[in-house]
């Protein structure tokens, strides 16, 4: 069955996988080293430049979620040292490390 396949798709060749596994290690790594990422399956493109056909909408995403943060951790920077203690100053120094508390979940240390 499997000879059928290998026969029957001609990614099989283009990729090498009717070579050695130290042949195909070698060649994808050279391949990747000058860029060639190989062939989509989904698509039949070039993943370069799938890569780059998304690479301008992901640095917007990527923009926008750092300049969200930057304005959050500016605006309580503000609210710890600025604001009196009745209007919620505790609360936001405690912001940040509730944020990574439950971002990362609870850290336990051992099974104790």
């Amino acid at each position: 069955m499997l000879r059928r396949f290998v026969r029957a798709h001609p990614f099989v060749s283009y990729y090498g996988l009717d070579q050695p596994f130290i042949v195909q290690l070698v060649n994808s790594l050279g391949r990747f080293l000058v860029g060639d990422f190989g062939l989509s399956l989904r698509s039949n493109l070039p993943v370069s430049q799938l890569i780059l056909d998304a690479l301008g909408s992901t640095l917007q995403l990527a923009f926008a979620a750092l300049l969200v943060a930057v304005v959050l951790a500016v605006g309580i920077a503000y609210g710890t040292q600025f604001l009196p203690a009745r209007y919620g100053q505790g609360l936001l120094r405690s912001l940040p490390s509730l944020g990574i508390r439950y971002a990362f979940g609870p850290l336990e240390i051992g099974d104790a």
